[in-house]
């Protein structure tokens, strides 16, 4: 299963610990396939961090038709 993390503050960074726990732990068949946030620095953080595949836009992380999308953004610009 393949999951792309749209918005990756707090939240989003909560579902990519919990993904990797899955994955490392319990189902290595279930893995985080890219990453989206507007923010550049938090991209870069992500990157470093997790070692992830980060889109440079929200089409190009919807285009690698993952199975599951996680929206982790303020209730505010999620429509």
């Amino acid at each position: 299963m393949r999951i792309s993390i749209i918005g990756c503050g707090l939240i989003g960074k909560e579902r990519i610990e919990a993904v990797n726990y899955i994955s490392n732990n319990i189902n290595p068949n279930i893995k985080i396939d890219s990453v989206f946030d507007t923010n550049e620095n938090i991209n870069c953080e992500i990157k470093n961090k997790y070692n992830l595949r980060v889109s440079e836009s929200l089409d190009e992380c919807l285009n690698n038709n993952p199975d599951w999308v996680f929206v982790s953004v303020p209730h505010n610009v999620a429509p």
